[in-house]
């Protein structure tokens, strides 16, 4: 709700099938301003095995409509960098954060024999070894063409 906090949904009313089973239905709306998007999504009450329930006690049926929420919430994309395989966003992402400072020459000379024996034996690759200095300053195109030549 913080990106789009007019944003609502509506548990619509449950589908109860011949052979027992039930479908739970969500209404989702997202507001951005003036524009708003509705999408419904729908998820049958589903036992351990994911096989339809005949007859679902209330429990079964709240805990479906929260999954089908999840999946309505899905279906506009929020929340996808989890699914993506990306850490959850934290605050500091949300900040503009002070640009990194350069990697200093002189770090660089000292450190590069030490990154080069561990590429040798390869317990580092250059682009591990990028990605740990690039952590906390910012590398030169010179400095990374070094890097990159010592797999060489």
């Amino acid at each position: 709700m913080q990106y789009y906090p007019n944003s609502t949904y509506e548990i619509l009313p449950d589908v109860s099938l011949a052979d027992g089973s039930v479908e739970c239905w969500v209404k989702l709306t997202v507001s951005d301003g003036e524009q708003s998007l509705t999408r419904k999504m729908w998820l049958p009450v589903m036992d351990f095995r994911n096989q339809a329930m005949t007859n679902p006690n209330s429990v079964a049926i709240n805990k479906t409509r929260m999954r089908c929420l999840a999946k309505a919430i899905a279906m506009f994309g929020l929340g996808h960098y989890i699914y993506a395989g990306e850490d959850l966003p934290s605050e500091e992402d949300n900040t503009q954060s002070a640009p990194k400072p350069a990697y200093p020459d002189d770090k660089m000379d000292t450190n590069i024999s030490s990154w080069q024996e561990l590429i040798l034996q390869g317990k580092k690759t250059p682009t591990d070894i990028i990605n740990m200095v690039s952590t906390q300053f910012t590398l030169s195109n010179e400095q990374l063409a070094t890097i990159r030549g010592l797999a060489q």
